[in-house]
């Protein structure tokens, strides 16, 4: 189904302004103090930023704001949580997810480059061997993990990167040759989604573990997306026809329990994120290609509770992922 060689990848999140295992990326230029301010109230977010294409800014206030990250492929904006756009970050991802510190994490081909929170320059820049196509962090111990397209020559593995001094690890499950996303949950078990030729699968790597192991699943999700831990069930975000598949996992085997269906989605999304009690999924209605973000009750559903257009303007522009950032505690 998926013509790619995958692996995944750990590495250590970096806290602060350390840098670990990758080279710190230049420095990008600050917003001015001028940048456009906060506005809670708006359920649309308006495009702001292009006179700073090309270059991050951030407003002032995001330090202490819960801020929600999109994705993209011309750029990722950074939007408060009432949908004004607060700062534009200048990266091309192919994804992006979050860490407890409110680091952010974007990832991209052959790195992954880490912000901390309203940050607008690099913290660090992580290195894979290959396409850095989503990731998670482990709550527990704050090891990052990624799934990486192969470039050429790395089989079916499961590659394990982890903090400088210690050896990287290489894992591979023959039952799951192609991988998309994964995710942590509470207790740090790892686990993978992805195919086999058709029929869909997972994988874990426990808490710990030395191993992938296949978990048998009791139904084929077709379109398989972003897997993430929501506290109680492994939830698989579709990406045709977006949809959300509960599953629980009982030793090898797991068990689709229910399904939040999304009223009002595009025909497709890109990578999502759960957080609280809200599901955010670049979607987009009106065009093909993902160009809004849209926002549901979770597990609930039914019709969107906020959406954020009209920020992305003209040109070949797509939201590639989205994900919640909060400040860090002594912030807030």
């Amino acid at each position: 189904m998926f013509g790619v060689c995958a692996a995944a990848v750990t590495l250590a999140a970096c806290g602060g302004s350390q840098m670990q295992n990758g080279m710190l990326s230049p420095d990008i230029a600050q917003a001015p103090h001028g940048a456009p301010g906060d506005g809670l109230g708006s359920a649309n977010a308006m495009a702001h930023s292009s006179s700073r294409k090309g270059r991050s800014w951030m407003d002032p206030a995001a330090a202490s704001r819960t801020l929600i990250y999109g994705a993209g492929d011309v750029s990722s904006y950074v939007f408060t949580t009432g949908g004004q756009v607060i700062g534009n970050i200048a990266e091309i991802a192919l994804s992006t997810c979050s860490d407890r510190n409110g680091d952010v994490f974007f990832n991209k081909v052959n790195s992954i480059v880490e912000y901390a929170h309203g940050g607008t320059t690099p913290i660090a820049s992580y290195g894979v061997p290959g396409t850095a196509y989503s990731c998670s962090v482990d709550p527990t111990t704050g090891d990052l993990a990624a799934v990486v397209f192969c470039e050429s020559g790395c089989g079916d593995s499961v590659v394990v990167l982890s903090t400088p001094g210690k050896k990287i690890l290489s894992y591979s499950d023959s039952a799951l040759p192609s991988l998309l996303y994964c995710a942590y949950d509470s207790s740090g078990n790892l686990y993978v989604d992805g195919y086999s030729g058709s029929q869909f699968g997972l994988a874990e790597l426990p808490a710990s573990g030395t191993a992938l192991a296949t978990i048998t699943v009791n139904q084929n999700i077709q379109f398989a997306g972003q897997i993430q831990w929501d506290g109680q069930y492994l939830a698989v975000t579709t990406i045709i026809h977006p949809a959300v598949d509960q599953i629980q996992v009982t030793g090898s085997t797991a068990t689709v329990v229910n399904t939040t269906e999304l009223k009002g989605v595009g025909p497709r999304s890109t990578q999502s994120w759960i957080y609280r009690n809200k599901i955010a999924v670049p979607t987009g209605v009106v065009r093909a290609r993902s160009t809004e973000i849209l926002f549901w009750k979770y597990p609930q559903g039914g019709s969107p509770v906020r959406v954020f257009t009209h920020f992305i303007g003209k040109g070949h522009a797509e939201i590639t992922g989205v994900t919640v950032s909060e400040p860090p505690k002594k912030q807030r």
